[in-house]
């Protein structure tokens, strides 16, 4: 008697269900054409998907983009699951409950809301009691500093660029 690699003996035969030995014939659907309607709901559909779903990803692509690389593994997964909770940008939920989804000591948590805030990459908008809920969290994605010190010179200097001589001023 053989074995297979998993130690067990081979089935004996393939098991079919009765009324399976046969596939119903394949025949092409006739193509839709499109109508008014067809093309409205592709527009309503398009218009939704760029509302709060977009503005999550944009977050999300900014904070892979720009900021992700300055973090260690217990702010990454934080600043993840603060994300992932959040809504309007606010995310509340308590520091045991983020602890035990990632895996580390609440006190880890502690610490890394700690050093994200010091990022400014969170910030503590109501501290939780017994009796009283969960902390309450806004999470940005590009720290204010960041955006201050790389990005708006960046910005300012392409319109410099497009600004060479003053305006009202001509020369004869």
């Amino acid at each position: 008697m053989t074995t297979s690699t998993n130690g067990r003996p081979p089935p004996a035969e393939p098991r079919i269900l009765p009324g399976c030995t046969t596939l119903p014939p394949m025949t092409p659907r006739p193509p839709i054409e499109p109508s008014d309607d067809h093309a409205e709901c592709k527009a309503i559909k398009a218009s939704k998907a760029k509302g709060k779903a977009g503005d999550r990803f944009r977050l999300l692509n900014a904070f892979v983009d720009f900021t992700l690389a300055d973090l260690d593994r217990g702010e990454l997964a934080v600043w993840l699951v603060l994300y992932r909770d959040s809504r309007d940008g606010v995310a509340q939920v308590s520091q045991v409950a983020i602890a035990r989804r990632i895996g580390i000591t609440d006190r880890a948590v502690r610490k890394a809301i700690g050093r994200l805030a010091d990022k400014g990459l969170v910030k503590v908008v109501r501290q939780g009691r017994i009796g009283k809920g969960a902390s309450a969290y806004r999470i940005r994605a590009i720290p204010p500093e960041q955006l201050r010190n790389q990005l708006v010179p960046a910005i300012a200097g392409t319109f410099e660029s497009f600004t060479a001589e003053p305006i009202g001023s001509s020369s004869p």
